[in-house]
């Protein structure tokens, strides 16, 4: 059973030869054992004792027994203590008859009575050596107790593990005689001294008192190693080696493993004793025996672990390993607060004693952090301090309050001190900075008050009483009107000093001096001084106190308002009006209850009727999307014919009366307005009702009633509601979203049905008017954009195999998008809104849904861009959807499709046909059929003209082409292009006419026409060449060559049927004549006869002048032209 000990004892007793035990050494089990000792005995030196050896296998007495046994005892590492060493008679003695000694001894142990005391060990008779040690106390009644004595005696452990070898050992006994046999000398002599009999069996106060004296001592890795040997299953073995672990090695990352292994096996540990208890009998501690010995341990290394880093890695192991979650039964330190405290104060250079810091947390604990406090705030750690405070459950306000004090003095000594912007923010980080770390109501207002008092400055003393009086609560009611109070007269005071009117005076919101909600402060009544009241104010003063009423008007601050005028006992007439305005709404006032100065007002013009009209006349009002008094008072009057009952007209004309004559709080006086007419129209909701319901419930009312000036109201109630832009476009994406669900059919109930309902359209999406004025509720239409555009994307992300519905749903969203961004003239929307299309088109291909892209497309109607929708219906051959009933409606789609098969597809002439015959477009069918035309003449033009059938052929094709496109053109009343067309068609008509010939009168350029005409003795085919090549000032040079070179008068005739013969081109044949050099008689004859056809005398004259034809010169003066001729010469028209 690779029982070494017992087989070297043996061996070396009886002395056997080495041979006989390297053979028997091969049957030990374990290879580094049989390695081990056949290293020994190989090396092992043997002193023969005797000459005559002893007979093989028979064991031989030795001499000097002592040196061979101190010898081996040196070799396998157990060397005798000196004082031990010493040779006697004795120990030779025993040497001599060793073996028959042990026999005697043993049998003499069999015949002693069981059960002896360890009193009964006599340890001054006890061998001087470790196996005499051994076997003296196998000869012994109890040997394991005999070995925990010598241990304990003789101050060696290695006893106490050899007791633990024994069968049926205490583990704890063998343990407390380990630890007491580890003591060192001074500690040992004490613990002898305070147990005059050590005791062999351990208690848990004892163990406990043990491991203190270790701890004491800094000998935790010898309690780790006992532990380790005689309680492996112990949770304590993991403490005790996380404790050894930080004090040596420093590995913190194994010290956290190890601490979490403590927790989770003390929670295991005694879960397993509860279902198998006899299996832990022999470890020893109670649950409440640990956490107690854990947590003095813990407490010890965090007072004497010298270095604060050190405290503070093992604060921070503690902290996160939640080790206090094991301490049940004992109360220990709240670890996590500790750490927290070191970090700070590590973080700030200060030293903890941690002595008073540990344990349970109570009055003398606090103090300290509050010293600890005190002296961070005096090195400039406030936010340290103040996560200490916090910590330490102590009040955080005086550390805010010294660092303000601090910051002030550091900013009064700065340069900036002396300006005021800067005051006023500072003033405000200082309230930002009290806000941020809660400090006491009470606190911050007595600290403003202090400032305020100590300030000379009247706008920062302003300031400071406003910033004090929003700390106020209603409890303190009494403090904010005096607060007020010292505001308003500091006000008065430096209006007066700076001579401030009413549009240079600084705004400041007081909402929070009231807690008053918006809405109240129109169901306010209020108080307030008759006219011809006196007030102890001086006039300046008095002025003053106006202008600061008129501002809370401006500000909605009627309660205000009007606790300031009586406060001063003054009369303020926009006061008066604004809260006249607020009774009659109320129905607490009648018209004839009305202040005689208001009634006063009412017979007066009104004033801004008067100057809106000068302001229209001079110059025309600026465009603004923004609300504003004018844009207001224009929604008010062009709804102001609504339909009301009898009594409404007289007070809302008398609301309107008194706000024209309001200067200060028109907006309120609008408000009203606005809500008396809204009462009105909805009819169930009276006026306060109106005033308190929320903004976009009441508005979504408005909408639904289907008046006709509802969308003018609703603008007219969002003009005074104040509400937020970003409200106002959430609101208007989500009626469009829910009416366009609805049209669509997406809004469904929980059971799946589709939702139909006429009551839940607040517009009619058909009808592109609504949409349009629902858009001009909108202040800022491009944000409504994204926010339909955004809504879309997330219908295409989260449905990826949408329905038609849905698909529909998008496709009305995307359109409603780039309505909102073209109105804006958001160019970056448009393209998103173009880049969604794209997207959703490659969709609806992939569905099939190709109505929904055609929707898209005529909706969003920018064709060029969307030049994608027509490539894929033409891919999807569903090009003829585009041709559907209804569609033709839309002139930009007809002019995009043909622009777009000019473009892409200029061969496709059935689809280009089949496109203008459904639209009707007749010039463009015309265009085409005179380019075919033209393109069989440019393939006829590089190939010879025969007279063949198949010439012919060709050439009545484009007779057919052009006379079709003459035809649409007339219809479409283009008779210049028909004119041009029906020319081409004669022209190519001629030439089939010519091919015997061999003339060509196609294909010719102008010249080449030209040329052609000077030669051509035929007039009627001259004409069609000259009409197809667009020639007309060539006449009078062929009639010259035709007429006086030839004498064709024939040729004349036809002109003057077709033409028609003129003076001028007479004119022009007598100077070619005159100009010829080689003219004959002949040529003067022809001309002569040519005259006879010249209907204007002086041409005729000029003529005759110019080729002296003196008869007829003289018929001309003889006739009744004459006198005319004479003054023509004289004039110089008729050149002599």
């Amino acid at each position: 059973m690779d029982d070494w000990i017992g087989f070297i004892t043996f061996s070396q007793t009886h002395q056997y030869p080495k041979e006989q035990l390297l053979k028997v050494v091969q049957s030990f089990n374990s290879l580094h054992l049989r390695e081990h000792m056949s290293y020994v005995i190989e090396n092992s030196e043997i002193h023969q004792l005797t000459d005559n050896p002893a007979p093989s296998g028979t064991a031989t007495p030795l001499k000097g027994r002592d040196n061979i046994r101190t010898k081996f005892l040196s070799s396998v590492g157990i060397a005798k203590k000196e004082e031990d060493t010493s040779s006697s008679s004795e120990e030779e003695h025993i040497g001599e008859s060793g073996g028959h000694h042990l026999q005697n001894d043993e049998e003499d142990d069999t015949d002693e009575p069981e059960g002896p005391s360890e009193a009964m060990v006599n340890i001054e008779a006890s061998p001087n050596d470790v196996f005499g040690v051994i076997f003296a106390c196998q000869s012994h009644s109890s040997p394991c107790k005999a070995l925990l004595t010598h241990a304990i005696h003789l101050k060696n452990p290695l006893f106490a593990v050899l007791g633990a070898c024994v069968k049926d050992a205490s583990m704890i006994d063998c343990l407390g005689a380990w630890l007491v046999a580890s003591l060192g000398n001074s500690c040992y002599a004490q613990y002898v001294n305070q147990h005059s009999t050590p005791p062999l069996t351990l208690s848990e106060d004892v163990l406990t008192d043990l491991i203190n004296v270790f701890v004491k001592h800094d000998w935790l890795s010898t309690v780790s190693s006992g532990f380790k040997i005689f309680q492996k299953k112990s949770p304590m073995v993991h403490f005790f080696k996380f404790c050894v672990h930080f004090q040596k090695s420093k590995s913190f990352d194994k010290c956290r493993i190890l601490l979490e292994l403590f927790g989770d096996s003390v929670d295991q540990h005694f879960k397993d004793f509860k279902s198998k208890p006899s299996s832990l009998k022999d470890i020893i501690g109670s649950r409440e025996w640990f956490e107690h010995v854990a947590a003095n341990i813990l407490t010890n290394m965090l007072i004497n672990t010298p270095s604060a880093w050190q405290v503070k890695k093992l604060l921070k192991i503690l902290d996160q390993t939640r080790i206090n979650r094991m301490f049940t039964l004992v109360d220990v330190t709240d670890y996590n607060r500790l750490n927290k405290l070191h970090s700070m104060a590590y973080t700030c250079g200060i030293a903890l004693d941690n002595s008073k810091l540990i344990g349970v947390f109570n009055e003398e604990t606090q103090q300290y952090c509050q010293q600890v406090i005190s002296s961070m705030v005096s090195k400039s750690f406030y936010s340290e301090a103040r996560v200490l405070a916090e910590v330490a459950e102590i009040p955080k306000d005086d550390i805010t309050m010294k660092e303000l004090e601090a910051e002030l003095t550091k900013f009064q000594h700065s340069a900036v001190w002396n300006s005021a912007s800067e005051q006023r923010v500072f003033w405000l980080r200082c309230d930002a900075k009290l806000k941020r770390y809660k400090v006491s109501s009470t606190e911050a207002i007595n600290f403003f008050k202090k400032q305020a008092s100590k300030s000379s400055c009247l706008q920062q003393k302003i300031l400071l009483l406003k910033l004090a009086c929003q700390w106020c609560d209603t409890e303190t009611q009494q403090l904010v009107d005096e607060l007020q109070i010292q505001i308003w007269q500091c006000q008065i005071h430096s209006i007066m000093e700076d001579n401030v009117n009413d549009k240079d005076l600084p705004s400041f919101e007081l909402a929070s001096l009231t807690g008053r909600r918006s809405y109240e402060e129109f169901t306010f009544y209020g108080k307030m001084p008759r006219q011809g009241h006196r007030s102890s104010l001086s006039g300046k003063e008095l002025k003053a106190l106006d202008v600061l009423i008129g501002q809370l008007l401006d500000n909605v601050k009627h309660c205000e308002a009007c606790k300031m005028s009586a406060q001063f006992q003054h009369y303020n007439q926009d006061l008066a009006i604004v809260m006249t305005c607020i009774r009659l709404a109320n129905e607490v006032l009648s018209l004839d209850q009305i202040e005689e100065p208001l009634k006063m007002l009412l017979k007066k013009p009104s004033p801004r009727k008067t100057r809106h009209l000068e302001y229209s006349i001079s110059s025309p009002p600026p465009m603004s999307r923004t609300w504003s008094t004018s844009s207001i008072s224009s929604a008010i009057s062009s709804i102001s014919d609504m339909t009301v009952d009898e009594t409404t007209p007289d007070v809302i004309s008398v609301l309107e009366k008194l706000k024209d004559h309001c200067v200060h709080g028109t907006k309120s006086c609008s408000r009203i307005i606005a809500a008396c007419k809204i009462s009105k129209v909805l009819g169930n909701l009276c006026y306060k009702k109106v005033i308190e319901s929320k903004v976009f419930e009441l508005l979504k009312l408005i909408l639904q009633t289907r008046d006709h000036s509802r969308f003018q109201l609703a603008k007219l109630y969002l003009a005074t509601c104040n509400a937020a832009k970003p409200e106002i476009v959430g609101f208007l994406s989500d009626t469009i979203l829910k009416s366009l669900k609805v049209i669509t059919g997406t809004s469904t109930e929980g059971n799946g049905t589709t939702v139909q309902r006429s009551s839940d359209l607040v517009y009619n999406p058909a009808d592109q008017l609504e949409f349009n004025n629902l858009l001009k509720l909108c202040p800022d239409p491009s944000l409504l954009g994204n926010r339909l555009v955004d809504t879309a994307a997330s219908f295409s992300t989260a449905n990826q195999n949408s329905s038609l519905r849905e698909f529909s749903l998008v496709v009305e969203l995307l359109i409603c998008a780039h309505e909102c961004y073209t109105l804006s003239c958001d160019m970056e929307g448009i393209s998103n809104v173009l880049r969604a299309s794209r997207k959703t088109t490659t969709a609806l291909a992939s569905a099939e849904e190709f109505p929904l892209m055609i929707r898209l497309l005529t909706g969003i109607a920018r064709f060029n861009e969307m030049n994608y929708i027509f490539d894929t219906l033409k891919q999807y051959h569903q090009f003829e959807l585009l041709f559907r009933k209804g569609i033709e409606k839309e002139d930009k789609l007809k002019l995009a499709i043909m622009d777009y098969l000019k473009r892409y597809h200029p061969n496709d002439h059935d689809t280009y046909t089949m496109v203008s015959l459904h639209f009707t477009m007749y010039r463009e069918i015309a265009k085409m059929l005179e380019q075919k035309a033209h393109s069989h003449l440019k393939r006829i033009k590089g190939s010879k003209l025969e007279n063949n059938p198949g010439t012919q052929g060709e050439l009545q094709t484009v007779v057919h082409y052009f006379s079709d496109a003459a035809e649409t053109y007339v219809k479409e009343d283009c008779l210049r292009q028909a004119q041009t067309c029906v020319a081409m068609a004669k022209l190519v008509a001629l030439q089939v006419h010519l091919l015997s010939s061999g003339t060509i009168v196609i294909n010719l350029s102008k010249d080449e026409a030209i040329k052609l005409l000077l030669k051509h003795a035929k007039f009627y085919e001259s004409l069609l060449v000259a009409n197809a090549y667009n020639i007309k000032d060539v006449w009078p040079i062929i009639l010259f060559n035709r007429l006086i070179l030839d004498g064709d008068f024939k040729y004349l005739n036809d002109y003057k049927a077709h033409i028609g013969l003129t003076p001028t081109v007479i004119g022009e044949i007598g100077k070619s004549l005159k100009s010829d050099t080689g003219r004959t008689s002949n040529n003067q004859s022809n001309l002569r006869k040519l005259l006879k056809d010249c209907k204007d005398v002086c041409v005729t004259y000029q003529i005759a002048m110019d080729h002296e034809f003196n008869d007829i010169i003289h018929d001309l003066l003889k006739s009744d032209s004459g006198p005319y001729l004479k003054d023509c010469m004289k004039i110089g028209k008729i050149v002599c």
